[in-house]
């Protein structure tokens, strides 16, 4: 079995965690749902938001990330993530919430693209 190289390994570390942190808003739905007094539009509004915002972006970063390469873009990805996923712990008000949630949407698009052509450039051969 061929090993690779050990930074593809971390790439998918953060891979998972940019992963992680966009599905983790769904599965606080309930929380919001009960504690807030969200009605299931607001909550499902979030979940839309975050997904609807990554999905445009990602795209425009994929394009700058090809002609103009940011290799720190890997690592902004997942702070932001984690950022915005804590920032929800202390949001007050739905407009936090929202501002937390697209946060999250803006460092998943930020990640992918530059993610994956790090990946490719570390892989080599492979």
């Amino acid at each position: 079995m061929k090993f690779l190289n050990p930074a593809v390994y971390c790439f998918a570390l953060g891979h998972f965690s940019v992963d992680w942190a966009q599905g983790a808003i769904p599965a606080l739905l309930p929380y919001f749902i009960e504690h807030y007094g969200f009605t299931y539009k607001a909550a499902g509004l979030l979940v839309f938001s975050i997904v609807l915002l990554s999905s445009i972006l990602q795209p425009i970063f994929g394009y700058y990330a090809d002609k103009v390469s940011k290799p720190w873009f890997v690592s902004v990805g997942p702070i932001l993530c984690g950022i915005s996923i804590s920032l929800m712990g202390f949001g007050e008000t739905y407009a936090a919430l929202f501002a937390a949630a697209l946060i999250c949407g803006v460092g998943c698009a930020i990640y992918h693209p530059e993610g994956a052509l790090m990946v490719n450039r570390v892989s080599g051969e492979q």
